[in-house]
């Protein structure tokens, strides 16, 4: 009899360990749902909202707003801690130690100085270009930038040579941008007046 039901209890004893590993098995599924067609991946020409989405998946701003309470409070994301003057004027975000690129290198407040150049220069086109008319300079050197490129074709820009005048925009930008990188791991921001939001 034993020998008949052998096989049964070997079979019952596989398919009950297979249920019991399965069951400490971390969930490993992933559902998005994202209505329409993503246009780019470019964050500083992303406009529609689809588009954000995916920003928001695969990058991580200064701050976040925590979307799990009701009340969308800011927290912490690539800026561990932040501080603003009593003017209201200067944002000091200060950066984790641990953020990371998916290569591995170390987040640096560089970065967020690119990142946001890219989106002011009127070369880029980003839609959302006059979100940083809050910060002081900002407006004084899209204008700049705006007039050196209407100038380029007739010879009249401050170089004649492409790569000259970008290296002058780089300049022009650092000299009169309200961005600051005193270290890798802290970002300052410098407002034209200050703003609520």
């Amino acid at each position: 009899m034993f020998k008949l039901l052998a096989p049964f209890v070997v079979l019952f004893a596989i398919a009950l360990g297979v249920a019991l590993s399965d069951r400490d098995a971390p969930r490993a599924d992933f559902t998005f749902i994202n209505r329409g067609d993503v246009n780019t991946l470019d964050v500083q020409r992303m406009s529609f909202l689809q588009d954000l989405r995916i920003a928001r998946v695969l990058f991580e701003g200064l701050v976040q707003n925590d979307i799990f309470t009701h009340g969308f409070e800011i927290i912490p994301a690539v800026a561990e801690s932040w501080d603003v003057s009593e003017d209201g004027m200067t944002y000091t975000f200060n950066l984790r130690a641990d953020a990371k690129w998916s290569n591995g290198d170390a987040v640096r407040s560089t970065d967020f100085v690119y990142a946001w150049r890219r989106a002011m220069i009127p070369d880029t086109a980003a839609d959302y270009a006059k979100m940083f008319s809050n910060i002081r300079g900002a407006d004084e050197f899209y204008q700049w930038r705006v007039d050196q490129l209407a100038a380029f074709p007739k010879g009249e820009a401050a170089s004649d040579d492409a790569a000259e005048l970008w290296d002058l925009t780089l300049e022009k930008f650092d000299e009169i941008v309200g961005l600051e990188t005193p270290d890798e791991r802290t970002f300052i921001v410098h407002l034209a007046q200050p703003v609520p939001y």
